[in-house]
């Protein structure tokens, strides 16, 4: 039986830079009023998802940040307990995002990450130079090695290595003592790949990338709807 699901949040459970709606959330609730555990999983930093939660009523849940890199067991402030996966392996992060600032400057804004670089830019132009820059630098050991990238609609993350959503929650379920047979996640882009590559069942939302999850909907709200009248059999 399912005793856990993950949630990515932005274009999964609400689009982006928007509200989750009223019956996402309300099925949000039905679901944990099943016995049924849930954790909020982003590229956002976790304390920002402790924020998010917190106003839809969920602080007890917990979230996971930078694609996997900050491990939080509760969304209070402090939380009660977390989890750096990244300690002490940040040091080629800091040279690409030096690099970086040194070669766009002002047409990048970063997110306050404490792990991660996560950078935002305001033309298309930007973007395309800034994949070309990290495709060359990818080319170098040192960062290939290390490091990886994901592209975005709106930024670039840039994680280390083998440090990913999926690791995330699988030090989540280890903490929490269940089993990856019985973990269900949710996404909807590339770097979700890695937490549905560890889950029992992965449902994808307007997933466009080649990946074979178990199920695909076009909005959240159906697929809750189908967790919600299957979670039972599986």
């Amino acid at each position: 039986m399912i005793k856990l699901i993950g949630f990515d949040v932005d274009n999964t459970l609400c689009e982006l830079n928007s509200k989750m709606k009223d019956s996402t959330l309300e099925y949000l609730h039905k679901i944990r009023e099943r016995g049924i555990k849930i954790a909020f999983i982003s590229g956002k930093p976790a304390i920002y998802l402790c924020g998010f939660v917190r106003q839809l009523g969920l602080s007890d849940i917990p979230v996971i940040g930078e694609n996997g890199a900050e491990v939080y067991y509760d969304a209070n402030v402090p939380p009660n307990k977390t989890l750096n996966l990244a300690e002490g392996r940040s040091y080629y992060l800091h040279e690409i995002k030096n690099i970086l600032s040194k070669e766009f400057g002002d047409s990048i804004w970063y997110q306050p990450n404490r792990v991660n670089v996560t950078c935002f830019f305001r033309q298309d132009d930007v973007k395309m130079r800034i994949r070309e820059t990290l495709e060359i630098l990818f080319t170098l050991k040192e960062y290939n090695s290390n490091l990886e990238f994901y592209e975005h609609v709106d930024c670039f993350d840039i994680v280390i290595k083998g440090i990913t959503k999926g690791s995330g929650i699988k030090a989540l379920c280890a903490h929490e003592n269940i089993s990856l047979d019985e973990l269900l996640t949710v996404g909807d882009s590339k770097n979700d790949f890695s937490m549905f590559d560890v889950s029992k069942i992965s449902i994808g939302i307007n997933l466009y990338e080649e990946y074979d999850v178990d199920y695909r909907f076009d909005d959240i709200d159906s697929a809750l709807i189908y967790i919600l009248d299957n979670i039972t059999a599986w």
